[in-house]
């Protein structure tokens, strides 16, 4: 469960326990101060449909936070990776950087804070990908959640309705269990079955040898 949060001001926020950190990010330059805190949570069987969790800023302020909840992902290795960065100049666009990774099947998730120069209330439209949250009632900053599946070896961008100061994490997600094989060769099922292969999903029909074209 990842969930991202912007406060409002210098402040630090703290998670809840089983939160670990996954990016904090400010704006390096720029009009407006802008943060973003990422952090990340495996779900366990304590984890009950709508649950609450309580994280907390200090000194005491304003914030706007999203668990965003990622199903099937790895319950060992939900982050395969991250990167951010920073405004260093006020504008309409926010990138968040490429990830450098080989591991295929994974989801991305770009979080995107922005604080505007004139004081509207900052909207964002995302270059592609689905946009799961974006809450702009924090004064005039705001919080953009985008998710997509494509490859994460490239950027991410969001246009931003007003000029303003921004901050943006690209997190990738590790691959969902069914698509990750146990083992990469091809097999061919027993008397028609997978199930007394040792190390073989049951129902990995895409290794099957028997529908293997060949080279």
């Amino acid at each position: 469960m990842p969930a991202p949060f912007v406060p409002r001001g210098v402040v630090h926020v703290t998670p809840p326990a089983g939160w670990g950190l996954i990016r904090y990010q400010e704006k390096v330059g720029g009009t407006s101060f802008c943060t973003v805190w990422s952090y990340v949570k495996v779900d366990t069987a304590g984890d009950a449909a709508g649950t609450s969790y309580t994280f907390t800023t200090s000194p005491t302020t304003l914030i706007v936070g999203v668990i965003h909840a990622a199903s099937d992902g790895s319950p060992t290795s939900p982050i395969v990776g991250s990167a951010s960065q920073g405004s260093t100049t006020d504008g309409t666009t926010a990138t968040a950087p490429a990830v450098a990774t080989s591991v295929a099947n994974t989801m991305s998730l770009a979080l995107y804070a922005a604080n505007t120069v004139d004081g509207s209330v900052a909207t964002c439209s995302p270059a592609a990908g689905s946009e799961r949250s974006d809450f702009g009632a924090l004064s005039h900053q705001s919080l953009e959640l985008v998710e997509d599946t494509s490859d994460p070896n490239a950027s991410r961008s969001t246009t931003i309705s007003a000029s303003a100061s921004w901050a943006a994490v690209h997190v990738v997600l590790g691959p969902r269990y069914w698509e990750t094989p146990n083992d990469p060769t091809l097999v061919s099922p027993s008397n028609g079955a997978y199930a007394d292969l040792e190390n073989v999903d049951p129902w990995d029909e895409s290794r099957d040898a028997r529908t293997y074209a060949g080279p």
